[in-house]
């Protein structure tokens, strides 16, 4: 039988994430809203910034079910996602520094960067996957290859810096505390290895027993899943001048 602590601390954890789903369709409803009824224009910010909000809202959705059903390893396997979405977004949107302003030009540099990263993987991958498949079917690729081959030509700049040297480049913030806090435990869950899956066996004298799951409180999970989509709709809202007072007092309410 549950005894009396363990259902509070059930009932502390349902109310966490009952809160935090609340607080996110909020977000999501007040900014989705203001892009309806404000921005006309085609850019491709404004392609960036609104699908950055709704896919990581979907993001967010899926993560809380997940810590609904007891599932952390799944969950931190989004959770690591969001924060790369959130950390780019942030590389283009904010960077050299929070105090200048980013123009549109540099914005639109970046975007272009991240797209050339973004062919230089799909070709790589593609290349890859060519290899491993027979020969009567790798006219398929070949179209494909040439497709994103002709993308990553037509790109005259860089490519966007690797991840960690990226997460450099941002406020300090993000590589001194929120890079070294979360994103190293939230690798085992996406790279299943020989170690992450050592990890959930415990051995208790002659007995072994094996754990379907890491044992992170969901609590500290779900918090994390708050503040990185908080980045995300602070960095949009930012970006177009929008209020967000209201949203960093709904955050530290989570938070207390």
């Amino acid at each position: 039988m549950m005894n009396i602590q363990n259902r509070k601390e059930v009932g502390d954890t349902n109310n966490k994430l009952n809160r935090a789903e609340k607080l996110i369709k909020k977000w999501f409803n007040d900014t989705i809203s203001r892009f309806e009824t404000e921005i006309k224009s085609d850019r491709p910010v404004d392609h960036l910034c609104v699908t950055s909000l709704t896919v990581s809202v979907k993001y967010c959705e899926a993560i809380i079910i997940l810590l609904s059903n007891d599932c952390r390893m799944p969950a931190k396997a989004l959770l690591r996602v969001l924060f790369e979405l959130a950390s780019k977004l942030a590389w283009c949107l904010r960077v050299p520094d929070e105090k200048m302003d980013v123009s549109d030009e540099i914005i639109g540099e970046k975007i272009r960067r991240w797209s050339k990263s973004t062919a230089t993987q799909k070709i790589k991958i593609l290349k890859g996957f060519k290899e491993c498949i027979p020969d009567s079917e790798a006219g398929m690729v070949d179209s494909l290859l040439k497709r994103w081959e002709k993308l990553q030509e037509s790109l005259d700049c860089k490519n966007m810096p690797n991840f960690v040297k990226m997460v450099k480049e941002l406020p300090s913030s993000w590589a001194t505390e929120l890079y070294t806090q979360c994103y190293l435990q939230f690798n085992d869950a996406v790279h299943l290895d020989v170690s992450s899956l050592g990890d959930r066996v415990v051995e208790n004298g002659n007995k072994f027993s094996v754990g379907y799951d890491s044992k992170e409180d969901i609590k500290d999970l779900v918090q994390y899943c708050a503040v990185f989509e908080k980045m995300v709709f602070y960095l949009v809202r930012k970006h177009y001048e929008w209020d967000t007072v209201d949203m960093q007092d709904d955050f530290k309410c989570l938070s207390r």
